[in-house]
C-alpha cells in the first residue's frame, strides 16, 4: 500500500521522484563519485605492509591497510581480513583500527548469524599461503584451480579461476573508508590537520564538501553525530563480459543490467522505500535490497564468436553486505554503455564495441566493507555457495503454493464467505483468503473491527471447513494510543526506536501517529513474537507483513530519519535496509515458537534484504494494471530467484493500482499461475472488483483453466520447492542459467531477442513458459536453447533456436517440456490443495530421442511439519525411463510417504517400442489420436511413488 495522501488522490498514476534522493542529493554518494572521477594518481592509495599476513584462525588471514598520505609513524587506519570458506567463497572485510578510532565509536556490522550463518560455515581446508617479499605479493591457492593474490603495494586483490583472472578488487584504486572524526566539524579523520592539498578520503580532500555533519532534504535535516563515514570499493570483472545480472530489487522489464556509468539515472540504488506506483525501467530504490552482482565471462576466441555457441563462458559474483544507503555503478569502457550496442558493434565488426571487462563500484553511507567473492563458475554453484552463507530456506506449507485471493479490502465476514462460495460456484480452486488493514480496529494490529468482523474465529472455521486458510495483515507501525495494549506494553518495556535517548520517535502512518519497535534488537523480536499466540481470536491466521521498509508518511523519503537511535551508537542510517527483514523474522519466529510450534509458518513480506528467503515469500509491491508491469513480472522475479537465492517470490496478479481490462487480466493470470512461485491476486481499495466472475464467461473460463493447470502441476511445484530447500536450487531460471554454452541466451544478435528472452522462464530445468505480455498478440517468438530438445503442448518436438511467429490464442500461453524429463501431475479437479492431498499421480514422460531416456523426481511429506527436512521425514523418489523400462529405485529420505500412480503418459517413444506396447493385450494402453506421439498406460499395477518399483514397458510386467 502507499502513502495515504497520495493513494487517495484520483488521477495520480506516477511516482513523485522528487521525494527520493539521487546520488547528487546524497552527500556521501556525491563525494565518492567525485573521488572516483579524480585523475589517476591524485587519490592517495592504501597499501599493505610488506610482511606476510597473520593467520588468526583456520583460513582467516588478517592485515592492515596503511595510507600513503599519512606519516610513517601513524598507526594503520584500517584493518582487513580475508576468510576462505569450504566452497571457495572468499570474504573480504575492512574496518577501522580501534587504536586509531580511540573509542569514539564502533562501526556497525551485522551481528554474526543474523544474516551470515557463521556458526555453520566451514573453513576451507588446505589453503596454501605464500608471501613473496621481493614482489610484495601474497598468494592463496584454494584448490579447484582457484587462486587469490594480494598486491601489497597497491592493495589490489586478484581472483583467478582456471588460470584466468575473473575479478579484481580495488584495481581502480577506489577503495576508501572515511575515517572517524574525533571532534565535530573536523574535516579530516584521526585528528589530522585540515590539509589543503592532500587527498586522504572523499571528505578530507581539497575543496568544500557539504553535508558532512548535517544534511537537509526538503524539510528534513539529518544530523550526523559521527560525521562523514562512507565506505566504497571498486570491483572489475574480467574477460569479455557480454552480460551482467542481479542487483535486485529494481523495477525493470529486462533481466540484463545496464552498464551506464555513474550519472544519477545510471546508478543502481539500494535503500528500501515505500515508492508510490514505482517507475518502470528505473534504477531507483524500491522495497528490497540484495546487492549481489553476477557477470558472465567469456575467454578465448574471436570477438565475433560471442554470439555463437561456446563452452568457454563462466560466471562469477560479488555480494556487498552493508545495510546502509548504497549506490552501485556499472561501466563497460569500450562500448557506448548498453548491452545492445555491444552486440551491434560485434555484428558490424566495430572494434569500439569489443566486450571488455566490466567495472563496478559500491559505496555505502556507513558501516564496514564486507564483500563476498563467488568464483564457482556456474550460476547454480554460486547459489549453492550463497545458501551456504545465508541458509537454506525452510519448506513452505503446501497450501501456500496454491492460489491466494486478496484485495484492500474484503469488508466483512459475509463478504469473505461469499467470496469462498463463489470460487466453489465457478469451480475455480483457491487456497487462501487475505484481509487487509480495514479488518482491524482503527489500524491497531492484532485487533479486529468488531462491527464488520464480530466473530473472526467462526469465520476462519467456516473457511477452513472448505480446506482453505486465511491471512491477516500486520504492519510494524504501532498506533500511539495508551488504550492499545501493544503500545502500552511496548512503552513499558522500552522497545521503540528513539529520537533521542530519552524520547520515543513517532511518525505518521495508517493509524495516524505511530511508533516503531526496534526489531534490530533480539529482545524486541522476542517481545513481538509473543503476540502471535496459539490461542485467542487471532489463532489460526497466517500473516502478511507490509510497510516494513519502514514506511513513514511524513518522514524523509517516506521513511525514518537516518539519525534515529536503535541502541548504543547504532543509528537508523546503519541498519535501514535490514529493518524490514528483522520485522519479517520476528513475525516468522512468532508463528514458529508460539502460534503453531512444529508447523511451517507462512509470512509474506514486502521489504527484504540478504537472507530474507529464510522467513517466507516476498512480492514486488504496488504494481499497476498495465501491460508494461505485466512485462516486468518475469525479469523481476527471475532476477531474485536466479541471482539472489530468493525463489519464493510473486507479483500482484492484475496489478495493484488501476483496473485490468479483460485481455490483460487473462494474460496476467495465465502467466502468474504458470510461473509465479507465490501466486496472489490483489487490488487497491479504489479499484473495481476483479474476481474472475466479474469478467465475461470467456475470460472466467480461461482463468479457471490457468488456475486448474496450476493445481495439476502442484506435485512439480512442491518438488521444485523441496530441491530449493534441500540444495538451494533456483526454482525460476532464465535461459542463460543452465545454458552458458549457448551464447544466444545472453548475447543474442537477433533484433528484439532480449525482449523475447525476458518473456521466457524455465521452472527448474524441465518446463519452459513463454508469457504473452503485449496486447492483441496473435503470434510470438520463442528461443529454445542449444543442448536440449523441447516438446510443445501438442507433443511435437520443436526445432532448436529461434522459433518465430508461433500462433497463440487467448486460451493459453506457450509451454514447452524438456526432452528427457518426467513431470509428476495430479489431474483430478479439486477446490484446494487439501482436497487433492491423496489424489493419485499422473506421470508425463518426455523421451529424449537421442538416448531414449528420461528422468524426474517427486517429493512427498506431510505438507506442514517445520522439521520435515531436518528429520529427513520425507521421500524423494527418482523416476527413470531407460530404454524400454520405467522404474523408481532411488528413494531418499526416511519418511513413510507414498502415493499411487494412476497413469503414465509417454511422449516421444520410438515407433517400434510404441507398437510393442500397444499390441500387448494384457495392458490398458492407447495412442493419443491428437498427436500420434503419446502412449498412455492406465492403472499400472504396483506403481507407487515413494516405493521402489519397475515396469518393463514392452512386457508390461511389474516387479
Amino acid at each position: 500500500m502507499r502513502s495515504l495522501l497520495i493513494a487517495l488522490l484520483p488521477g495520480v498514476f506516477a511516482v513523485d521522484s522528487s521525494k527520493f534522493k539521487t546520488c547528487t542529493q546524497s552527500g556521501f554518494c556525491d563525494r565518492y563519485r567525485a573521488w572516483t572521477r579524480l585523475a589517476e594518481g591524485t587519490r592517495k592509495p592504501y597499501m599493505v605492509p610488506r610482511t606476510g599476513l597473520k593467520e588468526i584462525s583456520q583460513s582467516v588471514f588478517e592485515g592492515s591497510l596503511r595510507h600513503s598520505a599519512l606519516p610513517k609513524d601513524h598507526p594503520a587506519p584500517l584493518t582487513f581480513q580475508l576468510r576462505f570458506y569450504d566452497d571457495n567463497t572468499i570474504r573480504f572485510t575492512v574496518d577501522e583500527n580501534d587504536e586509531v578510532v580511540q573509542g569514539v565509536r564502533k562501526r556497525y556490522r551485522i551481528p554474526a548469524n543474523d544474516v551470515i550463518r557463521e556458526d555453520r560455515l566451514k573453513p576451507l581446508h588446505g589453503v596454501k599461503y605464500v608471501f613473496e617479499p621481493r614482489s610484495a605479493t601474497s598468494t592463496f591457492e584454494l584448490g579447484d584451480a582457484t587462486t587469490l593474490t594480494l598486491d601489497h603495494d597497491k592493495a589490489i586483490i586478484t581472483l583467478s579461476v582456471d588460470g584466468r583472472i575473473v575479478q579484481t578488487i580495488n584495481g581502480q584504486q577506489q577503495l576508501v573508508v572515511e575515517g572517524t572524526r574525533r571532534q565535530r566539524n573536523d574535516k579530516c579523520p584521526y585528528g589530522l590537520a585540515n590539509l589543503s592539498d592532500t587527498y586522504i578520503d572523499p571528505a578530507c580532500s581539497p575543496g568544500n564538501h557539504s553535508g558532512l555533519w548535517e544534511e537537509s532534504f526538503h524539510s528534513h535535516t539529518d544530523h550526523k553525530p559521527f560525521g562523514p563515514s562512507l565506505v566504497g570499493v571498486d570491483v572489475t570483472f574480467h574477460g569479455k563480459v557480454p552480460a551482467a545480472y542481479g542487483l535486485p530489487e529494481h523495477a525493470t522489464t529486462a533481466q540484463k543490467l545496464k552498464a551506464g556509468g555513474d550519472e544519477d539515472d545510471a546508478l543502481y540504488r539500494f535503500y528500501n522505500l515505500d515508492v508510490f506506483e514505482y517507475e518502470m525501467d528505473s534504477h531507483a530504490a524500491i522495497y528490497g535490497s540484495i546487492p549481489i552482482l553476477t557477470a558472465l565471462h567469456r575467454f578465448g576466441g574471436k570477438s565475433s564468436d560471442i554470439a555463437t555457441t561456446t563452452t568457454t563462458t563462466s560466471s562469477s559474483s560479488v555480494l556487498w553486505l552493508n545495510p546502509s544507503d548504497t549506490f552501485v555503478s556499472l561501466t563497460q569502457r569500450k562500448d557506448t554503455g548498453t548491452w545492445s550496442s555491444l552486440i551491434e558493434g560485434l555484428i558490424s565488426g566495430s572494434s569500439t564495441a569489443e566486450p571488455t571487462s566490466l567495472t563496478s563500484w559500491f559505496v555505502s553511507e556507513s558501516g564496514i566493507i564486507d564483500l563476498f567473492l563467488f568464483p564457482q563458475r556456474t550460476p547454480q554453484k554460486i547459489l549453492n555457495a550463497y545458501h551456504s552463507l545465508t541458509g537454506l530456506a525452510p519448506l513452505p506449507p503446501l497450501f501456500s503454493l496454491g492460489k491466494h485471493q486478496c484485495r484492500w479490502n474484503y469488508k466483512d465476514e459475509s463478504e469473505v464467505r461469499e467470496l469462498v462460495a463463489n470460487f466453489d460456484k465457478y469451480n475455480i480452486p483457491v487456497d487462501v483468503v487475505w484481509l487487509d488493514i480495514e479488518h482491524t480496529d482503527h489500524k491497531k494490529y492484532h485487533t479486529w473491527n468488531e462491527k464488520y468482523f464480530p466473530d473472526p474465529k467462526q469465520m476462519l472455521e467456516d473457511v477452513k471447513a472448505g480446506g482453505r486458510e486465511m491471512v491477516t495483515i500486520v504492519d510494524p507501525h504501532i498506533k500511539q494510543d495508551t488504550t492499545y495494549f501493544v503500545y502500552s506494553e511496548g512503552l513499558a518495556q522500552d522497545v521503540f526506536v528513539k529520537k533521542r535517548p530519552d524520547e520515543v520517535y513517532s511518525g505518521h502512518c495508517w493509524p495516524g501517529t505511530s511508533v516503531y519497535p526496534d526489531f534490530t534488537n533480539s529482545s524486541v523480536r522476542q517481545w513481538w513474537a509473543s503476540y502471535f499466540k496459539a490461542d485467542g481470536v487471532n489463532a489460526g491466521f497466517y500473516t502478511w507483513n507490509d510497510m516494513n521498509e519502514p514506511s513513514v508518511f511524513n518522514g524523509p523519503e517516506v521513511s525514518m530519519d537516518r539519525d534515529l537511535i536503535h541502541g548504543g551508537d547504532i543509528e537508523h542510517r546503519d541498519v535501514h535496509n535490514i529493518y524490514g527483514q528483522y520485522f519479517h523474522r520476528a513475525t516468522f519466529e512468532g508463528h514458529a515458537k508460539h502460534r503453531r510450534p512444529g508447523q511451517r509458518p507462512f509470512v509474506l513480506t514486502r521489504s527484504f534484504y540478504v537472507g530474507s528467503h529464510m522467513y517466507g515469500p516476498m512480492w514486488t509491491g504496488d504494481n499497476e494494471a498495465s501491460w508494461l508491469h505485466l512485462k516486468a513480472v518475469l525479469p523481476m522475479l527471475v532476477t531474485l530467484s536466479a541471482t539472489a537465492g530468493y525463489s519464493f517470490v510473486g507479483a500482484d496478479v492484475g496489478g495493484f493500482f488501476g483496473h485490468p481490462e479483460e485481455e490483460l487480466f487473462t494474460r496476467w493470470h495465465q502467466l502468474a499461475a504458470a510461473t509465479n512461485p507465490f501466486y496472489r491476486s490483489h487490488a487497491h481499495i479504489e479499484s473495481p472488483r476483479r474476481e474472475p466472475w466479474e469478467y465475461s464467461e470467456a475470460a472466467r473460463n480461461r482463468v479457471r483453466e490457468a488456475v486448474q493447470r496450476r493445481y495439476q502441476m502442484l506435485p512439480l511445484w512442491y518438488t521444485l520447492f523441496a530441491r530449493y530447500s534441500l540444495y538451494g536450487e533456483a526454482i525460476l531460471r532464465p535461459l542463460w542459467f543452465d545454458h552458458l554454452h549457448d551464447a544466444n541466451t545472453y548475447a543474442c544478435p537477433v533484433d528484439g531477442c532480449d525482449e523475447i528472452l525476458d518473456s521466457q522462464v524455465v521452472l527448474g530445468r524441465d518446463v519452459m513458459v513463454r508469457g504473452v505480455v503485449e496486447s492483441g498478440t496473435n503470434n510470438v517468438s520463442v528461443y529454445l536453447p542449444e543442448g536440449a530438445r523441447w516438446y510443445n503442448a501438442k507433443d511435437e518436438m520443436m526445432p532448436v533456436g529461434m522459433n518465430e511467429n508461433m500462433a497463440v490464442t487467448m486460451d493459453t500461453i506457450p509451454h514447452f517440456y524438456r526432452a528427457g524429463s518426467i513431470i509428476p501431475l495430479k489431474m483430478r479437479q479439486r477446490p484446494s490443495t487439501k482436497a487433492m492431498r491423496d489424489d493419485p499421480i499422473t506421470l508425463e514422460v518426455f523421451v529424449d530421442p537421442n538416448t531414449n531416456t528420461a528422468e524426474g523426481q517427486m517429493y512427498l511429506d506431510d505438507g506442514n511439519s517445520l522439521d520435515s527436512i531436518d528429520r529427513a521425514d520425507y521421500t524423494l523418489s527418482t523416476i527413470k525411463l531407460d530404454g524400454q523400462s520405467i522404474s523408481s529405485t532411488e528413494v531418499s529420505g526416511k519418511g513413510d510417504f507414498s502415493i499411487l500412480v494412476e497413469r503414465i503418459d509417454i511422449i516421444g517413444l520410438s515407433k517400434a517400442v510404441r507398437e510393442r506396447i500397444l499390441n500387448n493385450p494384457s495392458v490398458s494402453a492407447k495412442m493419443s489420436h491428437a498427436s500420434g506421439n503419446r502412449v498412455t498406460i492406465k492403472r499400472p499395477s504396483g506403481v507407487v511413488i515413494g516405493k521402489p518399483w519397475s515396469v518393463d514397458l514392452t512386457a508390461i510386467q511389474t516387479h
